[in-house]
């Protein structure tokens, strides 16, 4: 699995022949690159994510915007501060364009890495829906 800088994936819906984008999207990968072992092996699935964009879907679902989310009552202080280790900042630029990054407030965010991970399993699976997650454009 692998965050991407892009905002999303163009798809093609197989029943219906309707494009649209998604968060993610898998691609295949060879394991064994660079090695004695190329070409030898089957690839394997490299599932890709919108970095971005699962995590403005990670954050509306943690705070309750969209979706269900919970924790452990015992969760760590330590899961807590990596979870939420990035902060959405407006950035503007000398046109006065405004666009939305993710930036660092600390250096560990792995377990945040992982709740990323665990969403695109899940939207992979079909477990949940990218249609469902969506927050409706206020007015």
């Amino acid at each position: 699995m692998k965050g991407s800088g892009t905002q999303g994936f163009k798809h093609r819906n197989k029943r219906t022949g309707r494009m649209s984008t998604q968060l993610w999207t898998w691609t295949k990968a060879e394991v064994g690159i660079g090695t004695r072992e190329q070409g030898l092996r089957k690839a394997v699935r490299l599932f890709l994510w919108s970095n971005d964009g699962l995590k403005d879907m990670f954050a509306e679902l943690s705070q309750g915007m969209i979706g269900e989310w919970s924790i452990a009552n015992d969760t760590s202080n330590e899961y807590t501060r990596q979870v939420t280790a990035e902060r959405r900042t407006v950035i503007t630029d000398v046109k006065g364009r405004t666009k939305y990054e993710w930036l660092p407030i600390r250096k560990d965010n792995h377990m945040l890495d992982c709740e990323l991970m665990i969403l695109v399993a899940s939207l992979a699976n079909k477990l949940i829906s990218q249609d469902d997650m969506e927050t409706q454009e206020l007015d």
